[in-house]
Formats: C-alpha cells, structure tokens, sequence
C-alpha cells in the first residue's frame, strides 16, 4: 500500500472516530428526554462499558502506532507540538491496556482522563497555530522549532485532516469511551 493509501486509511479512523464520538455524545444527550430513553441508554451503557475500555486501549495503540509510522515509515520529523501530543497519548496506550486487562475501571479515570484532555487541548492549539501567529501578529510560535515549524503540515488529507486533526480525533473518542464506562459493581 502506498504512503497516500494509508494516509487516507488513518484519515478515514478519524472521521470514524468523530462519528464514535458524536453517536455516544448523542446517545447520552437523547437519554436525558425521558425516562424510557434513561432506561434503554443505562442497558446500552451496562452492555458495552467493557468494550467500551478496550476500544479505547485500541484507539490508542492505533494512535501510537501510526504516529510512529509516519516518523519511521514516511521519515516526517515531528514538530514541537507533535511531540507534546505524543508526550499525551502514548501513555494511553499502557496504561488503558493495563485498566483493560485489570478491569480496573474505577481509578484509571484519573490517569486516563488528564492525559486525553490536555493531548486535547495541544491539538485543538495545533490545528489553530497559523491562526493564533496571525491574531498575536508573530511569525513562530514560543518554543516551536525553526528547524520543523509546527505551522507547517506535512499531510493534509481531503483538504482537512491534518496530523493534528486525527490525534485530536483520537483524544476525543478515548475521552468519551473513558467517561462511558461504568464502574465495576461492588458486592
């Protein structure tokens, strides 16, 4: 498979991600209507909050993976931001394997959930840096590289998806799949 092939398959995991993300997002607000919607959201929940884990672990495996393909397969030098992005989800691919593994629902909440959020926030800065240089009227972000500028990317698919794009993608849908998940019952 081609490098433009496979940009365009990870391009497709976040476009599948969003969706993930906005049908459990949906779910959840659809709930709150009525009782009966309660009832059919909390059976749904019960049933799918162990996958719900492993999908996550998944998510972030693939994340991790692919970002080291296009280091090593595709050779892109990662930008400053990159780096911080993956400083927050390779963790996630550890320590939700571990929680999967361990059925340890309960407290992998606070490592799992700080991490995704602030990958979050890195991306969403990342996705707007050309932007923010353009509203503060500077030429280089504070402590982004000259060398790989972090305004520059590399691979832009379908006019919009963008590296960035696709690990906030993943941010997002671990952030939902980790707030889905119900708590183990206690006897």
């Amino acid at each position: 498979m081609s490098f433009t092939g496979i940009n365009d398959t990870f391009a497709f995991l976040a476009l599948v991600a969003n969706a993930a993300t906005l049908a459990m997002v949906l779910g959840w607000l659809i709930s709150r209507r009525n009782e009966a919607s309660r009832l059919g959201w909390m059976q749904f929940r019960s049933r799918f909050s162990t996958p719900a884990f492993g999908f996550a672990w998944i998510v972030a495996m693939v994340c991790m993976l692919g970002s080291l393909f296009l280091q090593f397969g595709e050779h892109l030098t990662p930008c400053d931001f990159c780096w911080f992005q993956r400083i927050a989800m390779y963790p996630q691919a550890f320590i939700l394997g571990f929680a999967f593994f361990l059925r340890d629902r309960t407290y992998i909440k606070w490592y799992a959930l700080p991490l995704a959020i602030l990958g979050s926030v890195i991306s969403i800065i990342h996705i707007n840096l050309t932007s923010i240089q353009n509203a503060l009227h500077i030429t280089s972000f504070p402590g982004c590289s000259l060398l790989v500028p972090c305004s520059v990317q590399p691979i832009t698919v379908w006019g919009f998806i963008t590296i960035p794009y696709m690990a906030l993608s993943g941010f997002l849908v671990i952030i939902t799949y980790v707030l889905f998940s119900r708590e183990e019952e206690t006897e």
